[in-house]
């Protein structure tokens, strides 16, 4: 497994992290935004098209939810995993600095002020830290299996 794989499996929480949030975001809007639509009463009769609309935003709010859910239970699955494969690492030093990237999603300028070494130096230990890193390969497809999984719902989701 390259440096470069290996990486990209520890990056991947970070950044079902990333996209949880901004999915939770647009649940937000989607929830403010089926509040403010009101209908306006008149002894006329009218088409039901603001019921419509009140309707297709519950539906996008149900649906979005749904997603964030699984998404959650894959970020779980997927921390819980690659805490495993770093809690394996022997050099105590590499396991914290990249326990601290990778799952504490902290940034470089933080995890050198709490290691006490400068920023170049992070990424020296960084370097060596991955090349040390070993991702079980029961691990590795499973995870592959995992985002393979996620993409296609996802792709799905939205035709």
């Amino acid at each position: 497994m390259t440096v470069e794989e290996k990486k990209h499996y520890l990056s991947a929480y970070r950044l079902l992290d990333s996209e949880i949030q901004q999915k939770m975001d647009e649940l937000a809007h989607w929830r403010a935004r089926s509040t403010q639509i009101t209908p306006i009463l008149t002894g006329m009769p009218k088409s039901s098209k603001v019921s419509s609309r009140v309707e297709s935003t519950v539906i996008k709010i149900v649906q979005l939810a749904n997603e964030v859910n699984a998404d959650i239970d894959r970020l779980v699955w997927l921390r819980n995993g690659i805490k495993q494969q770093i809690d394996r690492m022997e050099n105590d030093t590499y396991r914290f600095l990249l326990e601290c990237r990778y799952i504490g999603c902290m940034t470089w300028e933080a995890i050198a002020e709490v290691m006490n070494y400068s920023w170049q130096h992070m990424h020296k230990l960084h370097r060596r830290a991955l090349e040390e890193f070993c991702v079980d390969e029961e691990s590795w497809l499973a995870y592959l299996s995992c985002f393979r999984q996620g993409m296609s719902r996802e792709a799905s989701a939205t035709q």
